[in-house]
């Protein structure tokens, strides 16, 4: 009886041991969870979404329901800033740039209705994986920036599907529709285009 007495009193000190040792662990985990540059998810319900109510710190990663997410407003990502924005819709106010990239973008099946243009790189840096835009007055347009983009669309661009000038644009998949002209590209830029779909624009590309 009193060896079992032991092999039990054994087994309770090992308990207190183990979980004297989950809880400063589990401190540890949310303290790194809340350091500055650590990725941060955060969902976006079904609805609409005012984009002034949304943070873009460093390293957040918002992820919306899809078609039924709609951010309303227009992004601004800082220089030194990393953002993730996928599954949403964005709606900017009429004459704005719906995505404004100075840092690091990363969009992922992400579509723009209206605006200036969808996406308004400069000085930054965006990679796309399924974008569209439609209705606007420029796709993509990029100054002294980086664009690397898989499976970009754009449906109806009133000046240019793609614009570039001092910019690395790589396009890779996709389709430019209803453009004035495919895509532009300025002194300094260096385009690169596969199996990309260039139809009924006025220009397929310039430069």
């Amino acid at each position: 009886m009193r060896r079992r007495r032991r092999e039990r009193g054994g087994g309770r000190g090992a308990g207190r041991t183990l979980r004297g040792r989950a809880l400063p662990h589990l401190a540890w985990l949310l303290w790194l969870a809340l350091l500055p540059g650590c990725p941060r998810a955060v969902r976006l319900p079904p609805g609409e979404v005012p984009a002034e109510t949304l943070a873009l710190d460093d390293g957040v990663r918002l992820r919306g329901a899809g078609a039924g997410t709609v951010i309303v407003g227009s992004l601004h990502v800082p220089r030194g800033r990393a953002v993730s924005l996928e599954a949403v819709t964005v709606r900017p106010e009429a004459g704005a740039h719906a995505l404004r990239v100075e840092g690091t973008l990363h969009l992922s099946g992400v579509r723009v209705e209206g605006g200036r243009s969808a996406l308004r790189v400069a000085g930054g840096t965006a990679q796309v994986d399924g974008f569209v835009a439609t209705d606007v007055e420029t796709g993509v347009w990029v100054v002294d920036g980086e664009v690397d983009a898989r499976g970009l669309e754009v449906d109806g661009a009133r000046r240019a599907c793609v614009l570039a000038r001092r910019a690395d644009v790589r396009l890779r998949g996709g389709h430019l529709h209803r453009c004035e002209y495919g895509v532009l590209g300025g002194p300094g830029s260096r385009i690169t285009l596969s199996a990309l779909r260039i139809e009924d624009v006025a220009q397929a590309g310039v430069g």
